[in-house]
């Protein structure tokens, strides 16, 4: 069978080219083959796939060494045999040296086939060559990359010089060379270098494991420890091996491989502690973690983690007992406990809840998770779980219906209206039974459809509610007061509140609110809004009392003097009338002060201590059990004249105040003793006067009065308490009543710890005494005495002049107080009375 051949002919002579032919086929070769002539022809035909080329030495257009120099450019490795009738002995070899496998001569063409079978051999043979050559280069670059990814290098010990190791010639690989810190090739390896960056403790070791490697011809393999330059220590798996000459038996090398272990040693590390962290978190770990091992249709406990003993007080051992199990759980919940186990059987999971006997007899909720496990044959090999400790939300769930029936118990039976709707369609979800009371309608029509409340609005506030509904209430801004029209016609008035209730995502999902009937307190409201009218109206006569005062107090004094100076009857007549009319008016005017300054109650002496004794019972019974009320009452307290009511009434108003400020709880101290109040107190209230006074003391622990707030407590209708909780009023009242007994009222507060109110009462003396009335002297003349007369009142001033005058006095008068100082340090040495308003 002919041997198949790829030939490129480079002939210009056909019949020459056939020729060639006839001898391919006769050396048992089967030639695809074309001929070209030319260069760009040659061109063109040369590919990697050809088997031969075979050329003439000379031609016309082309000549056999060009196509030999082309061939070699393009680094085609391709057999070239060059034909010739002529060519010579030196160009045949320098053809041979340019790469020519082979040259015949025309005439010699029995020689075709030899040739050309050498060809092929040799161009096979270099072709093998240079695969084989490739195949080591990527051996050693294969090898090269798997210690560099494997971090372990490979060395080689001569022991040319036994036994003097360290002084055999000592050959590493690059990774190596890396291993150790060093740049491949960077120093000379010796034995002496390799102990240099070996850890000082483990040298010894190594030394002893190649000393009997070498004495019993056997491998040996180590872990040590070397320390790079930069000190960092890294750890390092050694392994050698020792080769034998055969003949003589002697060592002649050991080789070895060195490999990085230190990330290895690293990970083994992290991963002991990360056991034992696992350890630490399982066994402390709110769930227990346990295991069932399934052998066939048994099912038997195989492990449980230690913090068995913390959720339910009994050990491991005692826990891993399989009659444990079934004797522990709930007899109510095995059915349930049971039911679960077959579930994870038969679905892969369960999820269940049921109780287990503590050590101490009490019974535990358990949330019980389990996941079935299976092995290579999808069989069930085991189920793993979980026991979570839900006994406080069991206790919580429990807790939550006990309130809801206590809250649905509360809000059926007040007199407010619960209700909830949708926040999107409005529709009613629940009112309370309160709303039958309040509407006196049934509450089932409000469920009839969104807005059917409406229906019952007053008309002229239908449509502001309307407006209201659709757009506060999700934002939580309604807060109205409107009226119904109940079904017999009553108009009655209701404040109606709305709170918002968010879902987990934020949005708006319901809407709660509560709606109270407070007709009576805006008949309460409108009643106290004329009581405020009237005290304004008193406010207002106080000061019209004061200019009227002004006016009238001349006419009357001009009248008296008058009367002196006229003797007929008619004149004397007339002054009677116009002095009748203004003493008219001065009474009016008393009156007006009378309603603006308040009625004064009967003054009595009074035991404060009594009035204190009095307001704590009322407290006790009163106020909240979280307060705790003290009483220091001083066993000689000194009477105090006073009205008993209006001290009871102060007492009152700040123990209230005191309540108010404590709603967490607190103390509540009532104390009263006697004190002798010196100069040092009055500047501060110059109405007061120095002497013995009885001292009230009501002292909280509560929140405490703002500084910047503490000198506003006692202006009428100022107050820091919640809308409808207070109306300012209160203090007010204290400070008006203290005053009216001629005494005064000192605050010291602490924000954060507290408010103490002192009230001074001045001593009760000679209240009882009888007054007696003085005989009533003529006036007696004056002997030019020098009066200064201070007044803005002009008019005052020149009848009160007049009437001095009449009595034979000096007179200078001022109409200012600094003008009067000015008077006065003029006429120092002659003024003996001032007058002064």
């Amino acid at each position: 069978m002919l041997q198949p051949l790829r030939v490129l002919i480079v002939e210009d002579n056909p019949h020459d080219a056939e020729l060639v032919m006839r001898g391919l086929r006769r050396a048992g070769y089967e030639p695809d083959w074309r001929r070209v002539e030319s260069e760009p022809a040659y061109l063109a035909a040369l590919n990697p796939h050809l088997d031969l080329v075979i050329s003439d030495y000379a031609m016309p257009q082309f000549s056999g060494l060009r196509a030999l120099e082309l061939l070699n450019q393009r680094g085609l490795d391709v057999p070239f045999i060059l034909v010739s009738a002529t060519i010579g002995e030196e160009t045949a070899v320098a053809a041979m040296k340019q790469g020519a496998a082979d040259y015949l001569l025309k005439d010699r063409m029995t020689r075709l086939g030899t040739a050309v079978e050498h060809a092929l051999e040799q161009c096979r043979l270099r072709r093998e060559r240079r695969k084989a050559e490739e195949l080591v280069r990527e051996s050693a670059a294969s090898m090269a990359a798997a210690q560099e990814v494997g971090h372990f290098g490979s060395w080689e010990l001569d022991l040319t010089t036994l036994p003097e190791i360290d002084r055999n010639p000592l050959r590493w690989s690059a990774q190596c060379y890396r291993i150790f810190g060093l740049t491949p090739g960077e120093v000379p390896v010796t034995n002496d270098l390799f102990f240099s960056f070996v850890h000082p403790d483990d040298r010894e070791a190594i030394r002893t494991a190649v000393g009997a490697a070498l004495e019993t011809k056997q491998a040996y393999f180590l872990e040590h420890r070397i320390v790079l330059r930069s000190g960092e220590v890294r750890y390092v798996r050694e392994a050698g091996r020792v080769f034998v000459d055969p003949v003589t038996q002697r060592p002649f090398k050991i080789v070895g491989t060195v490999h990085d272990i230190t990330e290895e040693r690293r990970a083994d590390a992290a991963m002991r502690e990360a056991h034992a962290q696992l350890y630490h978190l399982v066994a402390r770990s709110p769930t227990v973690i346990y295991q069932l091992k399934l052998t066939g249709t048994a099912i038997r406990p195989h492990f449980i983690s230690e913090n068995i003993a913390l959720l339910l007080g009994f050990s491991v051992e005692e826990s891993l007992e399989p009659r444990w199990w079934r004797s522990h759980v709930h007899p109510e919940d095995q059915a349930i406990a049971a039911m679960s186990l077959q579930q994870a059987l038969d679905e892969g999971a369960s999820r269940v809840e049921y109780r287990i006997r503590h050590r101490n007899d009490s019974y535990v909720w358990l949330e019980d998770r389990k996941r079935r496990l299976s092995g290579a044959t999808e069989e069930p090999r085991e189920i793993v779980g979980g026991w979570t400790d839900v006994t406080a939300r069991k206790l919580a769930e429990e807790a939550a219906r006990e309130t809801e029936a206590r809250f649905r118990q509360v809000v059926e039976n007040i007199h407010e209206v619960f209700w909830m709707i949708e926040s999107e369609s409005h529709r009613v979800l629940y009112v309370s039974p309160g709303y039958e009371a309040v509407w006196g309608r049934a509450a089932a029509t409000l469920y009839a459809g969104a807005f059917k409340w409406l229906e019952t609005v007053h008309p002229e506030d239908r449509a502001r509610m309307h407006e209201a509904a659709t757009t506060k209430q999700a934002l939580g801004t309604y807060d109205e007061t409107y009226r119904i029209v109940r079904p017999d016609g009553a108009v009655r008035w209701v404040r109606d509140r709305a709170y918002p209730v968010k879902g987990p995502d934020g949005a708006v999902r319901r809407v709660v609110g509560v709606a109270e009937d407070v007709t009576t307190a805006r008949d309460m409201e409108t009643k106290f809004l004329r009581a405020q009218r009237l005290e304004a109206i008193g406010t207002l006569s106080g000061g019209i009392a004061h200019d009227l005062n002004n006016i009238l107090a001349p006419m009357l004094m001009a009248t008296g003097l008058l009367r002196l100076e006229m003797s007929d009857a008619r004149s004397r007549e007339w002054l009677m009338l116009i002095e009748s009319g203004t003493q008219r008016g001065a009474n009016i005017i008393r009156q007006l002060l009378t309603f603006s300054r308040g009625i004064e109650g009967d003054r009595v002496a009074v035991q404060l201590r009594h009035v204190i004794k009095e307001m704590a019972e009322i407290a006790r019974e009163t106020f909240p059990r979280n307060i705790t009320l003290l009483e220091d009452a001083a066993r000689d307290l000194w009477l105090v004249a006073a009205d008993a009511t209006q001290l009871h009434q102060v007492l009152m108003n700040l123990c209230v105040n005191a309540r108010d400020a404590m709603p967490t709880g607190g103390t509540l101290t009532l104390r009263a003793e006697n004190v002798q109040v010196d100069t040092t107190l009055l500047p501060a209230h110059p109405d007061a006067k120095a002497g013995a006074y009885v001292r009230l003391t009501v002292s909280d622990t509560g929140q405490g009065i703002p500084a910047q707030i503490i000198d506003r407590i006692f202006d009428p209708f100022f107050t820091t308490k919640e809308i409808g909780k207070g109306t300012g009023l209160g203090l007010s009242t204290v400070l008006g009543i203290v005053k009216s007994h001629d005494g005064f009222v000192l605050v010291n507060s602490t924000p954060g710890a507290g408010t103490a109110f002192q009230i001074y009462l001045p001593l009760a003396e000679g209240i009882a005494a009888a007054v007696e009335t003085a005989p009533v002297v003529a006036p007696t003349r004056g002997r030019g005495e020098l009066i200064m007369v201070v007044d803005d009142e002009e008019s005052i001033r020149l009848v009160t002049r007049g009437t001095l005058e009449q009595w034979n006095y000096r007179v200078v008068l001022a109409a200012q107080g600094a003008a009067g100082l000015a008077l006065f340090h003029k006429h120092v040495a002659e003024v003996r009375l001032a007058v002064v308003d």
